[in-house]
């Protein structure tokens, strides 16, 4: 399996990074195959926007999440499972941005 990466910056500033690419994952017992891509956008190096899809059995399901200040806009979040992804993705932009960080 390949993923694919694209990072966009601007001297010392990330604007994009993109991870894309197909993904395996087990539930149930069952092995199960889709194809995903997460984005993040960012604004003076703060995380403001991440896409996200997955297509599975042609079946595309994508979901958005929003950032201010550092922290989800809980406004945005429509569910318990929202504010758990939100609280994810906000770690691994950090981790993402020190990443750049060192890199740049």
């Amino acid at each position: 399996l390949v993923t694919h990466l694209k990072m966009l910056l601007d001297k010392d500033q990330i604007l994009m990074y993109e991870s894309k690419g197909p993904m395996t994952r087990i539930e149930n017992g069952e092995t199960k195959h889709l194809y995903f891509s997460s984005k993040f956008y960012y604004f003076h190096n703060q995380l403001i926007k991440v896409e996200e899809y997955g297509i599975e059995n042609d079946i595309k399901k994508d979901r958005v999440w929003y950032y201010s200040d550092g922290k989800p806009m809980n406004d945005t979040l429509k569910s318990e499972q929202d504010v758990k992804r939100a609280e994810v993705l906000l770690k691994l932009s950090k981790t993402l941005m020190k990443s750049a960080i060192n890199k740049g």
